[in-house]
């Protein structure tokens, strides 16, 4: 198994519809290919880790890198795991432009960042640890 994380820009902000459009098609493939994961959007920035059997997530990064919505595709880190980090999350999310103290109780300000900035896309353990903060936060 690996865990795959990536950052990117999207060519155009996306809608509400556009981003429940494809949270739902994340949520149909990635349960067929047993794949986990999450997803953060904020500012025209994308930031995601996916983690399956080394095959599928290869496959879905080359669907990814085809896709013309978003561009500047940054792998930030490529690993081999042997447990999940987001078991049972076929793709969690969170839209960082919606975020408050209030609408997420463990939220902290520090957590809104470009997403595609060199602090995230040149630091794997500080990406993933973002990742997991708000996994965390969602969860309590």
């Amino acid at each position: 198994m690996i865990k795959l994380i990536y950052a990117s820009s999207a060519v155009y902000p996306f809608s509400e519809d556009e981003l429940l459009s494809l949270l739902e098609t994340a949520h149909e493939n990635n349960a067929k290919r047993n794949i986990t994961g999450m997803l953060v959007y904020g500012n025209g920035d994308f930031l995601q880790v996916i983690e399956g059997e080394e095959d599928q997530i290869n496959t879905l990064f080359e669907i990814i890198k085809q896709d013309h919505r978003h561009t500047d595709i940054t792998l930030i880190a490529k690993t081999h795991i042997t447990q999940r980090t987001f078991t049972d999350w076929k793709m969690g999310f969170v839209h960082l432009d919606h975020i408050t103290s209030q609408t997420l109780p463990n939220f902290s300000e520090c957590m809104k960042v470009q997403l595609n900035s060199k602090r995230i896309t040149d630091n794997p353990n500080y990406a993933l640890g973002f990742l997991q903060a708000f996994k965390q936060a969602m969860v309590g």
